[in-house]
Order: structure tokens, then C-alpha cells, then sequence
């Protein structure tokens, strides 16, 4: 499925033949579209800003949906194409996966490995009478270790969140394979009866069966739902020891974690871990003991089998293809070229980045950033000092965590150390592309395992430096722009800076934002969640955001709000003031955006665009740009 398939605000796919230039509007220094003057600014900025970008844009049919952050993902993968062409010493093993990912001379073997694969991790119940149906946390464990992959179940390493300097595991809801809210919402039976056919199509192809049972594969479908349903509760942190979450559950944890993490980490009955929701796991063990173990297997087998089914035969991709099709409503497939560099930035990124450098990226982009960065936060300070609700203790506190926050711009420093070549020199990449696929995601698998042994964890980025997004990490007190940012229509190195402020500004702004957001205020400066600002404080905090609306949307507006409001700040200081509505229409741009059927894609934590750009009349700088006159805003700081 697409939205599996890298799919996200700044993910793309290519069409047939391999990722071209981006096909809607080019994108030229200092070009905005021109407006649509039959909208009011003041009450429909989307339609006066948008209007004509989306009628100029023509989506592409294998795209869902189509925008400048889609736009620029593609140009960047055709960037990483040319690369892979040329000869490369340091990209052998990076071309060679990229050339036996392209070719399908193996179809059947590949399909024949996946068999083998999970025969191997246990079998399919829904096929075979003799697999396991009994032991679904080893089964878990196996397919964590083996894949990476989370279903049901997401256990991992990742930072102590009351001391940021260690890694601790964490046990978590696993990853649905269908959305959420698709999931758990009436109005979608025609999606859910593509779910079935996809599963019992794919159950057929794999196994040569004429008939498979399809009440049982209901059932992996209705299993899902409930555990969509379960992971509605909202998550609390709990601490405890494995021992101890044995005795709770009557389970061998020890057992769980050693199948997982031995050889990487030693794990001890007083070992600390964290539950992440831990009604979910409750519910999860009673959800089991009603269901049966079958179903949950058989969930686990799909979940492996969904994962690598677009790296077998071309009938595999295509029952990827038509629920995609059904759900989506794209009309043509993800080419295979293109599938193969979303594979390429996953597993190699590291090997690319230094050559990404030297042919597509000026090195003056990042002093001038990085000057825009301080100038924001400069902005964020002076908004927090001039509060008049904040208490003269939690403004000096919140002015040290936004000055303790830390820039990540482009790329980590370390893919340019030689270490990247070194940490691939052990792998071994063949003409056999399932097997490369298996290799590698092992291999990433063992990265992130090993964590937990570390002593001194380096910084964690939480994309590839090919993301075209920006990020916010609350236990690092970090905000990472990758290299996927640094490009029109987010930035222009030598373009108006009042459009650089509109863009990437309030982005940069929205990022900083999340310092100080609903989740952000639980960490101190150093990233450890404690109890840090004065009760006081905390109660006016939380009468303050009371206006704005969306409980899944919350952190989300308030960064939004927050962060175009020291964006507009900082840029009055360079440039003038009549240029503010280019700076605003910079902003209102970045997201237009235009669409099939993204219903699928609703529910998420960030706002729908029209909402994104109409939350500007918030804004009091806006609305004296336009004439909007006065109107009450929510404003936190």
C-alpha cells in the first residue's frame, strides 16, 4: 500500500520510468502563483492563495494527493538516480541493490523465499494446519529481531525519558497496516472488503491455492479493528522491572526481551523497561484470550507478509496496486524505479549523502539558516519575556529550554566521517533482491538493537537527511531540518527573505514551538521529563490553551499559531513591512495542496491544509496586512 510505502507530508512516488522533475508549477526564485481575487483573504486565505496553484497542477494518477512538499520528495529522487548512475566506488553496494531491485528476472524465487521466510518464523495458520498458533509473543520476538517489524506489538530501544543520556526498552502498540480512523469508523465497508480480498488474494498467489478459508481471514480483519480500537486509550508511561511485569501478565518477559536482544544487550529480571499505554497491553492479553492465539498469529504472519510482498512477483505488487486503487483512488501503480530509491534513501541513505552534497547543495545554505534559526528564537525569547500571565521563575526557566535548544541542519556530521563505509563494509549485496531486502533490514534491525549497550548515544535524527519535513525531539530538546527542507519553495538561498521567513520560518518557528507545547512543557531543559515549571504557571498554561480547538490537533495548532507569530517577528527586523503579505502568502502556498480521495488520509495529528492556512486570521500582523480589521485571537504566550 502507498501509505506504507513511505507515503507522508514530504513522501512521493514516481510514475512509470524513473521519478522525473516535479510536474506541477516549476518552482522559480522569488515565484509565488498568482492569487485568486474572487476569494476574500479574510475569510478563504487557502482559496486566495491556492486557487491557481491547484488549477495549474496536474496530480499525477499514481499520486493520491500532490503538493509542493510531494514536488520537491520527487526531485530529490530523481537527484539520487542520476548519483546512482555514475561510478562510484564508495556506492557499489548501494547500486548493486538498486539494479537487482529493478529487474524482476526472479519473481518466483522471491516468492518462493518469502514462503521459506515464514515457514521459518513459524508458518501461516490461515494455510497451514501445523503452524505455530500457540506462542504469539515469540512469534513477536522472532519477527522483531529477523524484520524490524512491529505488528501488534512494538518493542525497541529508544531514550530513558528521565535521563535522555541512556537508551531504555520501551514497550508499545505496534503498527497498524491499515489507518486508524479507517479502521475504527463506520462508512468504510467497501475499504474493509478490499482488505479481505487483498488478503485472501495474496493467501491464494503465495500458496497456489484455489480456496482459502475466508471467514478466517475476516477474522484478521475484525482483529485489527479491535486493536485499533484498543490503541484509542491514551497512553501513559509506566515504569517497571521485567520481573515484575511477568508476574503481572504470568508471562516469561525475560524470555520475550532475550529473544530480541541477546547478543546486543544483556537483560536482567531487575532490568528497567517502560510501557507505553499500558491499558493497551492489558486490554491486548484479554483481547487474545478471546479471540485465540490462531488469529493473532495468523495477524503477525500477514503483517510480515504485507511488509515484503511488493519485493516478489509483479502479481503480488499489483494486489498491492488495487487496494490501493480501491482506498486511495490512485489509478496507476508506484513504478518500480521508484519504489527502489524509497529503498535506497531507507537503507543507504548514509553512503549518499556526501555526493548529494557536492552536486545539489550550496554549503552557504547552512550559515544562512542557521542565522535564521537565531533569529527566530531570538523572537520566541522575547515573546516568552514579555508574557504577562508567566511568572518571572517559569519565564527564565522557559527561556533556558529554548535557548538549550539544539540545531540539527541538513544531515548528521557523521555520515561524512568514513564511518558509513566502514559500517557497510561487512554486507554483502547480491543479484538476489529479496535476500538484499531481508539483509538489509536486518541489518538496520541490529543498529537499532545494539542502542541499548550504548554509553554515550550519539544524537538521534529521526529521518534520513532526504525528508522533506522538520522535526522536533522533546527528550533531545533538538530540532532537525534535513536537507529535503533546504530547497525552494521552502527556502531560497539567494531569494526574498520575506518568503524564507514565510516557508521555512514558520516551520522553524513550529519546530521551536514544540519546546513549549502540551508535550514539550513536561521536559526540562535536558530533555528529562519531570516536574520543572511552578505549579501556578502550569494551571494558567492549561487555562490558556483552552481556546484552541482539536484534541488531536492541539500541540499540532498551537505550534502552528506560535510559530508564524515569531516567524513574522523576526522578518520585520530584516525586511519591511510592506512586504509582509509575500510573507504570508510564502506560508499559505507551502500547503496547497490538491487531492483524490485523502479521506483515508484524515484523523492525523496535523490539521487539514484549508484549516493550517485559515488559521492565519489568529494573526493580528496578517490581519493588518490585509484589512481585516480586529478581531479576538488565541494566543498562548
Amino acid at each position: 500500500m502507498q501509505w506504507s510505502q513511505g507515503r507522508s507530508k514530504g513522501g512521493g512516488a514516481g510514475g512509470p520510468g524513473p521519478p522525473q522533475n516535479p510536474s506541477g508549477p516549476p518552482q522559480k526564485k522569488n515565484n509565488l502563483a498568482p492569487v485568486n481575487t474572487t476569494s476574500n483573504p479574510c475569510t478563504d486565505f487557502y482559496g486566495y492563495s491556492c486557487s491557481t496553484w491547484i488549477t495549474r497542477s496536474k496530480r499525477p494518477p499514481y499520486e493520491p494527493t500532490w503538493s509542493p512538499w510531494i514536488a520537491v520528495s520527487h526531485e530529490i529522487k530523481h537527484r539520487l538516480s542520476k548519483i546512482l548512475s555514475r561510478h562510484d566506488p564508495t556506492l557499489t553496494k548501494a547500486q548493486i541493490f538498486y539494479r537487482s531491485c529493478l529487474t524482476d528476472n526472479h519473481a518466483n524465487k522471491y516468492l518462493n523465499e518469502l514462503t521459506s521466510l515464514v515457514d521459518d518464523l513459524g508458518g501461516w495458520p490461515l494455510i497451514d494446519n501445523e503452524a505455530n498458533t500457540n506462542d504469539w509473543l515469540r512469534h513477536i520476538s522472532k519477527v522483531t529481531r529477523a524484520l524490524g517489524t512491529h505488528p501488534i506489538l512494538k518493542i525497541h530501544a529508544d531514550l530513558d525519558y528521565k535521563d535522555p543520556k541512556r537508551f531504555m526498552i520501551y514497550v508499545e502498540p505496534g503498527n497498524l497496516i491499515f489507518p486508524q480512523h479507517v479502521l475504527t469508523s463506520s462508512g468504510y465497508n467497501t475499504e474493509w472488503e478490499a482488505y479481505e480480498q487483498w488478503i485472501l488474494g495474496t493467501a491464494k498467489h503465495m500458496y497456489n491455492k484455489s480456496h482459502v478459508d475466508e471467514d478466517a481471514v475476516k477474522e484478521i480483519v475484525k482483529f485489527e479493528m479491535h486493536l485499533a480500537k484498543l490503541m484509542e486509550n491514551k497512553p501513559k508511561n509506566e515504569r517497571t522491572t521485567v520481573l515484575k511485569l511477568s508476574k503481572k501478565f504470568s508471562t516469561d518477559w525475560s524470555r520475550v526481551f532475550d529473544l530480541i536482544f541477546k547478543g546486543f544487550a544483556k537483560i536482567t529480571p531487575n532490568t528497567v523497561i517502560t510501557i507505553r499505554n499500558n491499558d493497551y497491553l492489558k486490554n491486548l492479553f484479554l483481547l487474545i484470550d478471546k479471540k485465540g492465539r490462531r488469529v493473532a498469529n495468523d495477524y503477525i504472519t500477514w503483517a510480515v507478509i504485507k511488509d515484503l510482498s511488493r519485493d516478489t512477483t509483479p502479481h503480488m505488487r499489483n494486489l498491492n496496486f488495487l487496494i490501493d486503487q480501491a482506498v486511495l483512488g490512485v489509478q496507476d501503480d508506484l513504478s518500480r524505479e521508484h519504489e527502489c530509491l524509497n529503498k535506497i534513501i531507507e537503507y543507504f541513505s548514509p553512503s549518499l549523502v556526501p555526493q548529494y552534497l557536492n552536486s545539489y547543495v550550496n554549503p552557504k545554505v547552512f550559515p544562512k539558516v542557521t542565522a535564521m534559526v537565531a533569529s527566530i528564537k531570538t523572537a520566541f525569547i522575547e515573546t516568552l519575556l514579555r508574557s504577562d500571565w508567566l511568572s518571572k521563575e517559569a519565564k527564565l526557566l522557559s527561556v533556558e529550554k529554548v535557548k538549550n535548544v539544539k540545531l540539527y541542519l541538513g544531515y548528521s556530521k557523521w555520515h561524512l566521517t568514513g564511518a558509513p563505509l566502514r559500517l557497510y563494509h561487512k554486507l554483502e549485496m547480491t543479484d538476489d533482491h529479496f535476500m538484499n531486502v531481508i539483509k538489509l533490514r536486518y541489518f538496520k534491525t541490529t543498529q537499532e538493537l545494539f542502542r541499548l549497550a550504548e554509553k554515550q548515544p550519539r544524537t538521534r535524527w529521526p529521518s534520513t537527511p532526504f525528508e522533506v519535513n522538520a522535526f522536533y525531539s522533546i527528550l533531545q530538546n533538538s530540532i532537525f531540518i534535513p536537507l529535503g527542507l533546504l530547497e525552494p519553495p521552502f527556502f531560497h538561498l539567494f531569494g526574498d527573505d520575506t518568503l524564507n521567513y514565510g516557508a521555512l520560518g514558520s516551520l522553524i518557528g513550529h519546530e521551536l514551538s514544540h519546546s513549549l507545547d502540551p508535550a514539550g512543557i513536561l521536559a526540562d531543559p535536558t530533555g528529562k521529563i519531570t516536574k520543572w515549571w511552578p505549579d501556578r504557571d502550569l494551571d494558567l498554561y492549561k487555562n490558556r490553551i483552552r481556546c484552541f480547538t482539536g484534541a488531536n490537533t492541539l500541540a499540532e495548532m498551537i505550534s502552528d499559531s506560535n510559530g508564524l507569530r515569531i516567524s513574522v517577528t523576526a522578518v520585520k527586523k530584516v525586511a519591511p513591512r510592506e512586504k509582509l503579505r509575500r510573507f504570508f502568502m510564502s506560508f499559505a502556498q507551502m500547503w496547497c495542496e490538491t487531492s483524490g480521495n485523502t479521506d483515508i488520509f484524515n484523523g492525523g495529528e496535523h490539521p487539514p491544509v484549508w484549516d493550517r492556512v485559515q488559521s492565519l486570521s489568529n494573526n493580528q500582523d496578517f490581519r493588518r496586512a490585509y484589512n481585516c480589521g480586529s478581531a479576538q485571537s488565541c494566543q498562548l504566550w
